[in-house]
């Protein structure tokens, strides 16, 4: 018998977190944003023929918009990294995992890291939608995700700098700069 796999999903907030369990074959789809602009996309094989339904229902225009925007902008620093997960859940689909939050220059270790990371996870997540797409969930300890201890005690850390500035012993400030050296590091 094999035992569904699982990830917490946990919301930092102002005045309180909270976490929620969902089961791997409720993850929808997973993307990539820099400053606010998608950057890489995955999504179930299954959602793509709904997407392309809903293309053939609005009469192409999808294609339009997407003719319209075709003006890129190039910059030297970027202010947000952030990995937004669509679950199958109504009440609440999005869940967005924050990997930089302050002005950094992508040429700064800061940068470079946190998009590192935010990749990585990405990727994860892009393995986690095909294995359980395919009926591949697997329990074996080679496909374990595993998380690298100085990795994991950056995470800890930054969950204590996120405590304290709920509790009000950090401002909002403090507590970016606190977390941008963690990542640096």
């Amino acid at each position: 018998m094999t035992k569904e796999k699982k990830m917490c999903l946990i919301t930092t907030g102002d005045k309180f977190d909270s976490w929620r369990i969902i089961p791997y074959k409720d993850v929808l789809s997973v993307e990539l944003f820099e400053d606010g602009n998608s950057i890489t996309k995955a999504v179930r094989s299954s959602q793509i023929g709904s997407a392309a339904l809903g293309g053939l229902l609005l009469g192409g225009v999808g294609a339009i918009v997407g003719g319209l925007s075709g003006k890129t902008k190039s910059s030297t620093t970027t202010n947000r990294i952030e990995l937004r997960l669509i679950v199958n859940e109504v009440n609440n689909p999005l869940h967005d995992v924050i990997f930089l939050n302050v002005e950094a220059k992508k040429k700064d270790k800061l940068y470079i890291k946190s998009m590192q990371l935010a990749r990585r996870w990405h990727g994860i997540i892009e393995v986690i939608l095909k294995q359980t797409e395919d009926g591949k969930e697997t329990t074996s300890k080679a496909n374990e995700v595993k998380t690298h201890p100085k990795l994991s005690s950056v995470a800890d850390e930054i969950k204590k700098l996120a405590d304290l500035q709920s509790a009000g012993v950090l401002t909002l400030e403090e507590f970016q700069q606190q977390k941008a050296k963690l990542l640096s590091d």
